[in-house]
């Protein structure tokens, strides 16, 4: 299973935690300089935040696997893992929920130019398909999400399944497309 942070859910605690850190600085140097060091953190997430939304468009738009994912699979999910390379070379990775019930995924390592706004070379693809059958929640509202792997596949049956344009039947593999899965739609994203 691959699993990511949502840009979106990070962003927030990423504030948060950039904040604690410069009113912390503040009370160890002074508090004179706080105002300045805060606005210098939040400038340089905000300017991270813009790199990070040019380099994901710069991967939906092209002649790259994302770009024919993005083609294919409109309104899909697009996450760079380790996109500042400090933790591990940065990685893409584009989500689909397909018919209410199955997740097609998409991994595969990126070069970032040095502003970190392009995408300037891809590995090779990993693909892929889940079954969520079932979604149920605990008592605190959290969902237990049952996952099956249907199937990993690589560049030549990408080809196919781009061919065919999506239809995975080409593959062999049937998919239900009238049952969907009671809280798909807000949940197929969070595994």
């Amino acid at each position: 299973m691959i699993s990511a942070f949502r840009r979106t859910n990070l962003r927030p605690f990423a504030l948060l935690l950039l904040i604690s850190l410069a009113v912390t600085l503040s009370f160890y140097f002074g508090r004179r300089h706080s105002g300045s060091l805060i606005s210098a953190f939040v400038g340089d997430l905000n300017q991270v935040s813009s790199n990070y939304d040019a380099a994901i468009q710069s991967g939906i738009h092209g002649n790259s696997y994302p770009a024919e994912f993005n083609k294919l699979f409109p309104g899909d999910q697009n996450i760079i893992s380790y996109y500042t390379g400090g933790a591990g070379a940065p990685a893409w990775t584009s989500s689909a929920g397909l018919y209410g019930r199955y997740v097609f995924r998409m991994h595969l390592s990126i070069a970032l130019d040095r502003s970190r706004t392009n995408i300037i070379s891809y590995g090779p693809p990993t693909f892929y398909l889940y079954e969520l059958p079932k979604i149920t929640f605990s008592s605190n509202s959290n969902p237990y999400i049952q996952i099956n792997q249907i199937t990993t596949f690589s560049t030549q049956t990408w080809a196919q399944l781009l061919e065919a344009k999506g239809d995975f039947t080409v593959l062999g593999i049937v998919l239900k497309t009238n049952e969907p899965v009671k809280g798909f739609k807000d949940n197929w994203n969070r595994f």
